[in-house]
């Protein structure tokens, strides 16, 4: 690094030394100040805002000549657009000039000053988190800057900001476009905090976090949680008081015992009499578990005692439901078998769950097992609307397929009659395969109707055939009672 002298013109290597016996020649813009030591130079800008002096930006250069930038205290990055014609290392004056020229003619990202944005984020402790790591470290993603008293572009005094953690601090505008694209976050945040505040903070069912509550709040919100658990409670014990009165039976504790005295003193006699792998033995040690537990609620039945229970109910659920109530042996509720039974999940027109099955009960076995018969009939029901938790959806109008429901509506609108909307089915037609060869047999579709006509069941039946071909299982006899439309 090389500068030549004013007196002869020679080049002289350009040192810490040499710039201090020279710095003095450097012209400083208004506002800036020199402050040297023996080991670095400091170039400042000072602000006066009433009776406060603020350094506003600063230029150091260090005994190896390299320069930092650091604005209202924060460093700036050497490799900050602003840099890219000045080299890393003062290497004559003019690199110096440059470089303050370029710093005093920038402007200062002014970050977020809006009050309410202020406001928002002193009650979050001042930054606003983004995630925690496992190590529990914070990543914050904005800061509040306090006691600032800066000046932006336009004179205004602001002296606290909001700046994202990578605000560039130098902007072509007002504000940087780290600070300007969160201006949306905090919006936001601002939006949902209002909404929040709507409701009172210290009701039992306030969504507010615990976290952003006081002292005071989080007692009154305990002590409202205290009064309505009693509450509850005094609900919940009137009421099973009620029902002991009206449909309890009173059993004497010793007929209890000695009902569980007998089974567990005839455990044995049982187990001799019955092999270990016998569904008689399961039952009983089954009835036996149930009845030492203090609550049914404790009680974890057998898979094959399920499979059982879902056979009898599948045959009749009031004849269930009647040996379950007779108290006579205890089996699991119909509420319980319904979380076993619900696998594939009905819904109008081809299933293409039970086509999977149906494939997958077919293949490997001969071809004698893969022609079926096709049978159809429609079944009375309930006209009525069910509210499908699971899609949204409500259940019990009419769908006879895309096809028939397009020529449905061209017919209503053809005819000019009844156009209020679609209505309710009375009937279901079910279509269901039969193996010819064992006593196989599926329901494979249905559609909710109210009076299934013959132009009806002919796209229908023949797109039913022709998914069951394409799955490999070829229909022979199709089979449907002969009335009405059926028949023609």
């Amino acid at each position: 690094m090389f500068w030549e002298s004013d007196d002869n013109r020679e080049p002289v290597l350009l040192s810490f030394s040499y710039l201090q016996q020279h710095v003095n020649n450097i012209t400083l813009p208004s506002g800036w100040s020199l402050l040297s030591s023996a080991t670095e130079f400091r170039f400042s800008q000072v602000e006066f805002i009433g009776d406060v002096s603020k350094i506003v930006r600063c230029v150091m250069v260090g005994e190896d000549l390299n320069w930092r930038v650091k604005v209202h205290g924060r460093d700036l990055l050497n490799s900050h657009y602003i840099f890219n014609n000045i080299p890393p290392t003062v290497t004559d004056f003019e690199v110096l000039n440059k470089l303050i020229t370029v710093i005093s003619q920038c402007n200062i990202c002014m970050g977020n000053t809006d009050p309410s944005f202020i406001e928002l984020l002193l009650s979050r402790g001042g930054e606003i988190v983004k995630a925690f790591s496992f190590s529990c470290e914070k990543d914050v993603s904005a800061y509040i800057e306090e006691d600032l008293h800066a000046k932006a572009k336009d004179g205004k005094v602001y002296h606290s900001t909001i700046r994202t953690t990578d605000c560039l601090l130098i902007a072509d505008k007002i504000r940087c476009t780290k600070c300007s694209s969160y201006r949306n976050n905090l919006r936001s945040l601002l939006s949902r905090r209002k909404s929040q505040d709507q409701v009172c903070k210290i009701q039992t069912g306030s969504r507010v976090n615990l976290r952003y509550l006081d002292k005071v709040q989080l007692k009154e919100r305990a002590v409202n949680l205290q009064k309505e658990k009693i509450a509850l409670k005094r609900t919940l014990d009137r009421t099973v008081k009620r029902l002991i009165s009206d449909d309890g039976v009173f059993v004497e504790k010793s007929l209890q015992s000695d009902f569980k005295s007998i089974m567990e003193d005839n455990c044995g006699e049982v187990i001799k009499c019955f092999p270990e792998d016998s569904f008689q033995r399961l039952f009983w040690e089954e009835q036996l578990k149930h009845a030492r537990c203090a609550d049914s609620r404790q009680m974890r039945w057998h898979p094959t005692i399920i499979r059982w229970c879902l056979f009898l109910r599948f045959k009749s659920s009031t004849a269930y439901e009647a040996l379950k109530n007779s108290g006579f042996v205890k089996l699991p509720s119909q509420r319980t078998l319904r979380d076993y039974s619900n696998y594939i999940k009905p819904e109008p027109g081809i299933n293409h769950h039970v086509l999977k099955e149906l494939v997958s009960e077919v293949n490997g076995k001969t071809n004698a097992v893969k022609y079926v018969a096709l049978l159809h009939d429609e079944l009375k029901i309930k006209q009525d609307l069910v509210y499908d938790k699971y899609t949204g959806e409500l259940v019990g109008f009419i769908n006879l397929g895309h096809i028939n429901n397009e020529l449905a509506k061209l017919e209503k609108y053809g005819n000019c009659k009844n156009t209020k909307g679609p209505e309710l089915a009375s009937h279901i037609l079910v279509l269901m395969v039969r193996d010819l060869a064992s006593n196989f047999q599926m329901s494979v579709s249905y559609h909710p109707t109210d009076s299934c006509r013959a132009d009806h069941l002919f796209p229908i039946i023949w797109n039913t055939i022709s998914y069951l071909e394409v799955s490999c299982v070829m229909v022979h006899p199709g089979i449907g009672n002969f009335i009405g439309c059926t028949e023609s």
